[in-house]
């Protein structure tokens, strides 16, 4: 995997340190169905380490 590519554990562009994606768009592939409880949960993860104000690096 190329990090220019992809976002990493915690849904952040590695190019971008301030831009931070919670949606379907953060997955590797497509999903079969039923992607919308996963996307919450990880809106929801991204949510609670922006306001913990914890670093988002690599």
């Amino acid at each position: 995997m190329v990090p220019q590519n992809h976002v990493h554990g915690r849904c952040q562009v590695w190019d971008a340190p301030n831009l931070i994606v919670t949606d379907a768009s953060a997955f590797p592939g497509s999903g079969v169905a039923g992607t919308t409880l996963t996307v919450m949960a990880l809106t929801l993860c991204a949510c609670r380490h922006l306001v913990d104000g914890e670093e988002y690096s690599s």
